[in-house]
């Protein structure tokens, strides 16, 4: 596989653990003709995935045979494919749908470090959140979401925080490049200080 760029994951602690092989990363920048995708998730209305592939690579994901199928040859967790045009294109596609929930982040996590580059995330939440008829959630294991509290308070928008357990070598295993379960708890506790709506899917 081509080599890109290093990730270096957050321990438990916090702190950063040193990079090795097996978080080599592949970027590669695409543009698409959609991004606004109808759900057949019971309660949400439709989906924005502003990228493909998700850098950390939880094994459990069933994503990972999802975007397997579109990208066959690359290992899930070592390829993010930033949809560079996402925020122009969902401008377009909302004023074709009826309203409804909008959930960001059902097959990747909106809030992924690449995102603190591309910012495609937090460009989509700005015209769901000017649109003001569609409600938004949000689900992530990332406290790079604190960045966007701004637009999270604006809008009709929640944020949920996906929680596999309290660590342990078994779900470090299981979740190998995502921060961890104390920074996602800080996270959260910090929105609800903010007034923003919250859940945790455990």
């Amino acid at each position: 596989m081509t080599a890109g760029l290093w990730i270096v994951p957050e321990d438990a602690k916090g702190k950063y653990r040193p990079a090795h092989p097996e978080a080599r990363l592949l970027i590669k920048p695409v543009a698409v003709k959609s991004v606004l995708t109808k759900s057949k998730i019971e309660g949400i209305d439709y989906t924005v995935n502003p990228y493909y592939g998700c850098q950390h690579g939880c094994r459990y994901c069933y994503s990972a045979w999802m975007t397997g199928k579109r990208f066959p040859g690359l290992s899930w967790g070592e390829y993010v494919f930033p949809k560079v045009n996402a925020p122009q294109v969902i401008a377009r596609e909302l004023d074709r749908v009826n309203l409804g929930l909008v959930e960001i982040g059902s097959s990747t996590d909106p809030y992924q470090p690449v995102e603190s580059t591309f910012r495609l995330t937090r460009r989509c939440l700005e015209v769901l959140v000017r649109r003001r008829d569609f409600a938004v959630s949000v689900l992530t294991k990332s406290p790079l979401v604190l960045r966007d509290i701004d637009l999270l308070k604006a809008g009709d928008v929640e944020v949920g925080f996906s929680i596999s357990g309290l660590g342990g070598p078994i779900l470090r295993a299981l979740e190998p490049r995502a921060p961890s379960p104390h920074l996602r708890l800080k996270a959260l506790r910090k929105l609800v200080r903010e007034g923003v709506r919250t859940f945790a899917f455990v």
